[in-house]
């Protein structure tokens, strides 16, 4: 169980090429109170190679849950391969500042079998707070 994302980058650069997490032989991640990734101030967080979460087949259950996201910002749908990904949007950010190259998957096998990804009403996979804060993702 975790409390707050699972990565915060403000005022500085994260580069990841591969996965964010993975989930194997019936693993859980929850998050009961933050989202995968907050980028704040001035920070960039870049993704590519890989997917937020990859999801192993067979050997049980593999679940991610983010029960909430504090901040109260708007919620905004963003479109990738597979479905869409919550992103929560504060402090004057702005849509234009999340890029999703096409062919992203957010979740490698996030449903395949009995695989699965909840994230709750009003909660966020992605925190983008500040007008210069950026997330770049792409496959």
């Amino acid at each position: 169980m975790l409390k707050g994302s699972l990565v915060n980058v403000s005022n500085s650069f994260m580069s990841i090429v591969g996965n964010l997490f993975s989930l194997i032989n019936g693993s859980t991640l929850n998050i009961n109170s933050g989202a995968l990734v907050t980028v704040s101030n001035a920070g960039v967080f870049r993704l590519t190679g890989g997917s937020l979460g990859a999801f192993g087949v067979g050997g049980g259950a593999n679940v991610l849950n983010i029960a909430a996201t504090p901040g109260g910002g708007t919620i905004t749908p963003i479109p990738t391969l597979g479905g869409n990904l919550p992103v929560m949007l504060l402090g004057g950010a702005q849509l234009s500042q999340v890029t999703v190259t096409p062919g992203f998957a957010a979740f490698a096998n996030g449903t395949v079998g009995s695989n699965s990804v909840n994230i709750a009403p009003g909660a966020a996979a992605i925190v983008v707070n500040g007008a210069a804060a950026k997330v770049k993702l792409g496959p």
